[in-house]
């Protein structure tokens, strides 16, 4: 099954629903919605290099941003950034240093220690997919994945029609779209083999 774009994905909504022309289009927002909530695949992922001079403590996310995957400062040798939440931010705060750890809140991210210098922080993110709006809007994961979006407009145009036992049988097979997109997103990253991880160096 292939759907090029939005307009081939309403078709083959309706089709499921007797060529119905009064589906709205809030059931396809609230597809994009759910699966932004829940998908975390390789594909959604986008990279940013933010700025910061010295005493910068944070700058604002990309537009998009949705969740993070990494962070590292750049330089001749990178160093990892962890993902520490605002209570350990303000344990550990330090006003001025390299940056060790990075904190997203209020749609900016947090350095701490506060940079001593000119850093380009490189943050790895998930991207939000964008409600769509012309018939030949598409995205990556309609593309490469269309099942998952025609399942989650199945779903959220069931229960728009007040069709409950449709609603359950599209939200099952959502779910099992959803695992097997996972699994082979997970051995698109890592094969079958296991994962071994190098200690890292610590400038």
């Amino acid at each position: 099954m292939a759907l090029a774009n939005y307009g081939e994905l309403k078709t083959a909504v309706r089709s499921h629903f007797a060529d119905r022309s009064d589906i709205p289009d809030d059931v396809y927002k609230l597809a994009t919605a759910e699966l932004n909530q829940r998908l975390n695949l390789r594909i959604m992922q986008a990279t940013t290099t933010l700025a910061f001079a010295n005493g910068d403590e944070s700058k604002a996310l990309p537009s998009d941003f949705l969740r993070p995957v990494h962070a590292y400062v750049d330089r001749d040798v990178r160093v990892v950034l962890d993902l520490a939440d605002e209570f350990a931010k303000n344990v550990d705060y330090r006003k001025s240093g390299l940056p060790r750890t990075y904190t997203i809140a209020n749609g900016s991210l947090f350095l701490n220690p506060v940079p001593d210098g000119d850093y380009n922080i490189v943050l790895r993110y998930v991207a939000k997919l964008a409600d769509f709006s012309a018939n030949s809007d598409t995205n990556a994961v309609l593309t490469a994945h269309p099942a998952l979006y025609l399942y989650a407009a199945l779903k959220r145009a069931a229960v728009w029609a007040q069709d409950n036992e449709m609603a359950g049988f599209y939200a099952a097979a959502l779910d099992r779209e959803i695992a097997d997109v996972e699994r082979l997103d997970a051995a698109s990253r890592f094969g079958d083999g296991p994962i071994r991880v190098r200690a890292a160096h610590t400038p």
